[in-house]
């Protein structure tokens, strides 16, 4: 018996260029969480004429931030006004209950392992998109059986990145993931600048980003969430490890043999059930990795 609908509202982020980290993040909360937060959300935006937050806007006082240099008189003036937004608009989600879930993809070891592994490339895109939106989208999904039971998940994504690599995503996880997806109800685009709970996703995407960078500087395996703590349920990383580990788990399902486990749609030569099983064999000697980053 299905109870109602969670929404999910997700977004992306990345490093300049994209070279050490892109990162998904998505915040869960019901309409009764999330519906007056946007009220307040909006009334601050409206506090300084902005009509609509994106983290590099806000950063660069570009887009919507953008009037602030010529009404703050310096890019100095500005700067401290974008900056005290972002401040405000942190606090209203750090004193709202909502379950934070994020995805980190280590780019160069993501790189290396597809350009290395014909295996990694059956159930990998070269674009690390597909993976990180499918991780995060399986986490949520898995979390509201557990925690929200009879409750499904609507995905609510920014119309701007929706793309068939994230369709792909979300098809993928419920074919690869049945029991576990038949709570996800689906996957809708919607207009960022409307939709304020979209610009929570793209706030809290950049913030767990920084978290990532953080912790790569650091040399260090374990991530310091600190005021974010209380608010993120999950937070993973998908580094060589966690993909050769994946990959194990993958080609010694029956399911695999069976044909049934959603592939990269790719040109390539049939694959007989002896390579499968041999695919199987190698992987299975990989050790198992530290996927989970949180303490």
């Amino acid at each position: 018996m299905v109870n109602g609908v969670l929404d999910t509202f997700i977004d992306e982020s990345s490093d300049r260029e994209q070279r050490n980290i892109f990162c998904v993040a998505a915040v869960l909360a019901n309409e009764f969480i999330y519906k007056p937060l946007e009220e307040k959300w909006t009334e601050r935006l409206n506090a300084d004429g902005i009509d609509y937050f994106r983290a590099s806007d806000c950063r660069s006082v570009h887009g919507a931030f953008e009037h602030l240099r010529k009404k703050c008189g310096s890019l100095e003036a500005a700067k401290k006004v974008a900056d005290a937004v972002w401040f405000d608009l942190e606090s209203l989600l750090l004193t709202s209950p909502w379950l934070g879930f994020s995805t980190g993809v280590i780019i160069p070891e993501y790189k290396a392992v597809w350009e290395a592994s014909l295996e990694a490339r059956r159930c990998y895109a070269k674009d690390p998109t597909v993976a990180a939106y499918h991780q995060t989208m399986y986490e949520v999904t898995r979390t509201v059986r557990k925690k929200a039971k009879g409750f499904q998940v609507m995905f609510v994504v920014d119309d701007s990145t929706y793309s068939d690599k994230i369709r792909d995503a979300f098809k993928g996880m419920k074919i690869n993931h049945p029991t576990i997806g038949s709570s996800a109800k689906g996957c809708i685009p919607l207009n960022d600048k409307d939709t304020p709970a979209l610009q929570m996703a793209d706030l809290f995407a950049s913030i767990t980003k920084d978290l990532f960078l953080q912790a790569i500087k650091q040399g260090g395996k374990y991530m310091e969430l600190g005021k974010w703590h209380n608010h993120i349920d999950r937070i993973g990383k998908l580094n060589a490890e966690a993909m050769l580990n994946s990959l194990r788990h993958t080609f010694n399902s029956p399911r695999f043999l069976k044909g049934t486990i959603a592939r990269q749609h790719v040109p390539e030569p049939k694959i007989t059930k002896g390579e499968k099983k041999r695919i199987r064999r190698a992987l299975w000697k990989n050790n198992d990795p530290q996927e989970d980053i949180n303490p």
